[in-house]
């Protein structure tokens, strides 16, 4: 596959791809998803000893067939106001979805969501009814599964504590003595998160920068790498260099965390706070994706705004972990060979589904 860029700064280098093939073994389990029904799926392709062993790099190759390489959308040309970036790819799109589907290495978040809607206004001192629910959560798990139900092959990795994550997988790995992180949101009936509750310290010392640097050989060899900003501060740096990489923030506090790795990504996926939190520091990122809840999406180049995209008429039963179904929805479209203003258009349509 090849690629010609114009008007747009130089793609970052990044490790070559591996064209060997990989045997077929691992899966990554859902060990909840919504409504009670539990499956597996066919996602990590490396054999590794136990779950809580550190990853190791794999000799294995893959099949040969279409790769994407760095420089954001393929398939087509993007308007970028006054310049354009054309990408030529010598496998036609259709081709390209009839075919293959990509191997995407994704990691972070991987904890359960505790979803407490009130039946009435919070008053302090005062016990009040809710009505309750728990659900798989974690932004890259939760694109993970937008991305394994489009049939891309996932490669996950995260950290848990004694009770079993959402997602499980040879690069999950246990931390014994803790418990799994859980986020718990106070919404109204609307599905408007009133309060966020995040349980997420065991983030801050799973995901060190040894534990980034372990997973380099085994993300090297995907197509696509997705990170997360659950990692605790300043440890980003040391996730590697890869031909397209994609970051997806989790909060305004967090997003920050990025910061090292903002001029390595492809696209970013974020809401309109976290773009707030990140600043000037935006016009690093070739792309990004802003969620604006029921107002849509904007599609950002270097830190402007290029195309507005309105949201789908339909009300969510929830707004917690849409941001995040709707990063996999666009970035299965752009492997697919649709370009970016397309693909995300597309996404937004696809989410009541």
């Amino acid at each position: 596959m090849t690629h010609e860029r114009t008007g747009t700064r130089p793609a970052t280098a990044g490790p070559e791809a591996n064209s060997a093939t990989k045997p077929k073994g691992s899966r990554v389990k859902s060990g909840g998803p919504v409504g009670g029904e539990t499956r597996s799926v066919s996602a990590a392709r490396h054999k590794v000893s136990p779950a809580t062993a550190g990853p190791e790099a794999n000799s294995a190759t893959k099949p040969k067939g279409p790769r994407v390489k760095s420089g954001g959308p393929v398939g087509g040309v993007v308007p970028l106001g006054t310049t354009t970036v054309r990408h030529k790819v010598s496998v036609k799109a259709s081709a390209f979805r009839e075919t293959a589907k990509s191997s995407i290495f994704l990691s972070g978040g991987n904890h359960w969501d505790e979803r407490w809607v009130i039946q009435q206004a919070l008053i302090p001192g005062e016990s009040i009814p809710i009505q309750s629910q728990r659900r798989p959560g974690g932004a890259a798990a939760n694109m993970c599964r937008a991305l394994i139900a489009d049939g891309h092959d996932c490669t996950f990795a995260s950290v848990y504590g004694q009770d079993t994550p959402p997602l499980t997988g040879p690069y999950v790995r246990q931390i014994c003595g803790e418990n799994t992180p859980r986020y718990t949101s106070i919404e109204d009936k609307s599905g408007k998160v009133l309060y966020g509750l995040a349980d997420m310290e065991l983030y801050e010392r799973g995901m060190t920068a040894d534990w980034y640097r372990s997973l380099i050989p085994v993300a090297k060899d995907a197509d696509v790498v997705v990170i997360d900003c659950n990692g605790p501060d300043g440890v980003l740096a040391h996730v590697g260099w890869f031909d397209f990489m994609v970051g997806l923030a989790v909060s305004p506090a967090k997003v920050c965390r990025l910061r090292p790795i903002l001029d390595r990504l492809q696209i970013l996926f974020c809401n309109a706070a976290e773009v707030k939190a990140l600043g000037a520091d935006l016009a690093k990122v070739a792309q990004a994706v802003v969620t604006q809840g029921p107002k849509g999406a904007h599609l950002l180049h270097w830190g402007t705004c290029i195309a507005t995209f309105p949201a789908p008429n339909w009300t969510p039963p929830s707004g917690n972990g849409l941001g995040d179904r709707l990063a996999g929805l666009t970035l299965s479209r752009v492997l697919a060979g649709s370009p970016l203003d397309q693909a995300l258009p597309d996404a937004l349509e696809a989410l009541p589904c």
